[in-house]
C-alpha cells in the first residue's frame, strides 16, 4: 500500500476505521498507525488534508521505523550463563536478573525472561554432552548425598540437629 492518504481521507470523511482497513485492504492498525502519524504532524481536518503530500507521511512513518530497528538487544553470555548454573542454588531466573541488571546499567536493551530462556536452552541442546547408558537389571544401585544439610528436631537432646540426605537408586528400573 502506497497512498497513505487515502486511507486518512477516508477516516476523515466519516467512515469508522473497520470500514475503511476492510476497504482499502489493510489491518486495523495500520489504519490506527496513519492516523497517529497524520495527527502528529498537524492534519487534523480534510482542509489539512489537502495541503499535504503522501512524501511527507511517508517518510514520517520511515523515520519512526529506522528508530526502532536501530535499537538492538544485548545478547547474553550463554557460556558464563552456563558454567554458572552448574553451581548449587544457582538458576536460570538469578541469572536472568543478572544479566538485567547489567544491561541497565550499560543502557542497552535486554531480552525477557522467556527470550533469555528460549535462547539458552538453544544454546544448551548445541553444547550439552549427554550420553544414554544401558543398565542391567539386579547389577548395579546409584548412590549419593542430595543437596545440602536438612535440619531437624531431636526429641532425645531437645535441640535443632543437622543430616545429610542419602538417597538411592536402582537405575534398571528407577526405583528411588
Amino acid at each position: 500500500m502506497s497512498d497513505y492518504l487515502t486511507v486518512v481521507r477516508a477516516v476523515y470523511s466519516g467512515l469508522s476505521q473497520r470500514e475503511v482497513a476492510k476497504t482499502h485492504q489493510v489491518s486495523r492498525n495500520t489504519v490506527a498507525l496513519l492516523l497517529r502519524e497524520a495527527k502528529s504532524l498537524g492534519w487534523l481536518t480534510l482542509e489539512d488534508l489537502n495541503h499535504a503530500d503522501n512524501a511527507s507521511l511517508s517518510a514520517a512513518l520511515g523515520k519512526e521505523r529506522n528508530v526502532s530497528r536501530d535499537e538492538t538487544f544485548r545478547m547474553p553470555d550463554y557460556e558464563y550463563v552456563h558454567t554458572e548454573l552448574a553451581k548449587p542454588h544457582v538458576t536460570l531466573n538469578l541469572l536472568w536478573e543478572e544479566y538485567v541488571e547489567s544491561c541497565r546499567q550499560s543502557g542497552d536493551r535486554f531480552y525477557m525472561e522467556t527470550q533469555f530462556r528460549r535462547y539458552y536452552h538453544k544454546f544448551a541442546r548445541v553444547h550439552k554432552a549427554t550420553i544414554r547408558l544401558e543398565h542391567k537389571p539386579a547389577l548395579s544401585m546409584e548412590v549419593d548425598w542430595a543437596g545440602t544439610k536438612i535440619a531437624y528436631f531431636d526429641a532425645e537432646n531437645g535441640k535443632m540437629s543437622e543430616a545429610s540426605l542419602y538417597v538411592a537408586v536402582l537405575p534398571c528400573s528407577q526405583l528411588i
